[in-house]
């Protein structure tokens, strides 16, 4: 059985790029033959529609579990599927049916990428920048449970099998954004199918005005300047770190009829950084 291999175990806190807010780029993070195995068994639409089929079964007024349904039959979606659906799927439902599960290199994967030791490792690597922002956290007290699980901890870490679904045509994934003010760690495992023609690149912007109330979310192109460009690729992590500076958004989308496939890390806790 082999061990979960942690995306962050081959970088240090030196390799942090600080700006125009803190973020790493982790090329082949993984090894190539552990990535390999992930890559293989990444599962395909059908595997993560029935997936969601037994949640929603499980729990029919779960609205987010309706809509991923319904974007799992639609062009250019975006679907999350949480790792309480994937590590601990038995206890949705007595009845669980296990030939839908996961394999189990990926149930550990998805383990260990939502743990609260993971998420010590994210803290550890961004203490020196976290500590300049959010200087009234204390990340020697902070804890971590799995998001919708029963654990104790102040803060909730989800490690998501994601997709967009394919996509006929070419199409827009997501403009220049900051992500929810809750979160601490936005983190994105890029796994690109070898005959995906791309797109669907990350690119990171710097802002050119000031943030206020009504720029915080969403920002128009004329008010950022793009800094850098992240290729989707196959074996990339990204890992930003979470403030009202961090301005990312996603290239066009070329026409593909593979999904375009990664792993969504987030971090957060139940009330605001900024």
């Amino acid at each position: 059985m082999t061990d979960p291999i942690s995306l962050l175990s081959k970088v240090s806190s030196s390799d942090i790029r600080l700006e125009p807010y803190p973020h790493i780029v982790i090329k082949n993070a993984l090894p190539s033959d552990y990535y390999a195995n992930l890559e293989q068994s990444f599962p395909g639409i059908d595997q993560l529609k029935s997936i969601m089929q037994e949640a929603s079964a499980a729990e029919p007024n779960n609205k987010s579990y309706k809509r991923t349904l319904r974007h799992l039959g639609r062009r250019n979606k975006r679907v999350n599927i949480p790792s309480s659906l994937v590590v601990d799927s038995s206890s949705h439902s007595p009845s669980h049916d296990h030939s839908h599960s996961l394999t189990n290199t990926w149930q550990r994967f998805i383990d260990y990428h939502s743990s609260d030791q993971f998420f010590k490792e994210m803290l550890q690597l961004f203490e020196a920048a976290i500590q300049q922002r959010f200087p009234e956290l204390n990340t020697h007290d902070a804890t971590a449970k799995r998001r919708n699980s029963a654990q104790d901890g102040n803060f909730s870490v989800d490690a998501m099998v994601a997709i967009n679904t394919p996509s006929w045509f070419r199409g827009k994934i997501t403009g220049p954004h900051t992500d929810h003010p809750n979160k601490l760690f936005i983190g994105l495992f890029y796994m690109q199918h070898e005959e995906d023609m791309g797109g669907g690149n990350l690119k990171i912007y710097q802002r050119k005005v000031p943030v206020n109330d009504k720029n915080l979310k969403w920002q128009p192109e004329s008010t950022v300047e793009e800094i850098s460009t992240i290729n989707y690729d196959k074996n990339t992590f990204v890992l930003l770190l979470n403030t009202p500076e961090s301005v990312h958004g996603v290239t066009t989308r070329y026409r593909s009829k593979f999904p375009r496939r990664f792993v969504n890390i987030i971090a957060e806790r139940d009330h605001p950084f900024f």
